[in-house]
């Protein structure tokens, strides 16, 4: 059976935010009247959270394991068991992917702008529903981001065309 523990940074975050509550109300001196405190500064701050997506892989030496279930796992907080209310098995998960492109004159020999575009087309043409890309370039010394991430294939593809050494 699986289990799973936060993050450290996730337990210091829940620490510090007790210990401020902890703290309790802060004083200030009023600068009308010295010696005289003013009245206590009050600072109240809250969060919930609705749901926090914990993604596990399963590895087995090399090998991924699959066909676990619910049951497979179990989630530990502070030490004790948490219930967790969804379950989902995938292999897919949504890709962020950059297309680096070098546009110096070193790709004008051969057919190297040809397979560069073909490639980049590739992965545009494998995008699946909540992937995203980003294209940037660099040549002589400059480095351009020519498409922040986006989902937008047309514009990617669009972009694409428009490389030459």
């Amino acid at each position: 059976m699986a289990t799973f523990r936060p993050p450290r940074a996730f337990s210091l975050l829940a620490t510090a935010a007790l210990l401020i509550a902890l703290e309790g109300p802060l004083v200030a001196q009023n600068p009308g009247e010295p010696g005289r405190e003013a009245p206590a500064a009050e600072f109240a701050d809250s969060f919930s959270v609705g749901y926090v997506l914990v993604p596990v892989v399963v590895r087995n030496g090399a090998r991924y394991v699959q066909g676990l279930d619910r049951e497979d796992f179990k989630l530990i907080v502070d030490g004790r068991p948490a219930p967790f209310e969804s379950f989902e098995s995938r292999a897919d998960a949504p890709t962020s992917l950059v297309l680096l492109q070098d546009l110096s004159g070193s790709m004008e020999s051969g057919d190297r702008m040809v397979w560069s575009k073909s490639a980049a087309s590739f992965f545009l043409d494998q995008a699946e529903t909540g992937d995203e890309f980003a294209i940037a370039t660099f040549s002589d010394g400059e480095q351009r981001i020519e498409i922040p991430f986006t989902d937008n294939l047309g514009a990617l593809r669009e972009a694409v065309t428009t490389w030459k050494p």
